[in-house]
């Protein structure tokens, strides 16, 4: 698990993504259990722990992917701020959604491109 991404496919997408003018940054996901959205003292435990976002899901796939041979790149849409505490607002399951919501828009054309340009 040192390389857990694969640097290729992650440049693919960057490339991608400027092509299309969609903005991607780079981060530490930190991956706790869930299901639930986490707390006060979860998001300050990330921040010392150097996480750029957190969230409940990926770290399992991931890991079943890297053992399995599969070439892994992971994209994950920010709902909501987590840092620092005086920034923190109520939050839904459903506001998580609907921001989502927003953006998996960019997501779609990104992968869209990725495989249009795969089939050659």
């Amino acid at each position: 698990m040192l390389e857990a991404y694969d640097k290729d496919l992650i440049q693919k997408f960057q490339q991608l993504a400027i092509d299309l003018d969609i903005s991607l940054r780079q981060g530490v996901y930190l991956g706790l259990q869930g299901p639930s959205l986490e707390t006060p003292a979860e998001y300050k435990m990330a921040h010392i722990m150097g996480a750029d976002i957190l969230g409940m899901s990926t770290i399992p796939e991931v890991i079943v992917a890297k053992h399995a041979g599969i070439k892994v790149a992971v994209f994950s849409i920010v709902s909501n701020v987590c840092f620092p505490k005086s920034a923190l607002t109520e939050t839904t399951v459903e506001a998580v959604i609907a921001t989502v919501m927003k953006s998996v828009g960019k997501v779609q054309l990104l992968l869209d491109a990725y495989f249009e340009e795969m089939k050659g």
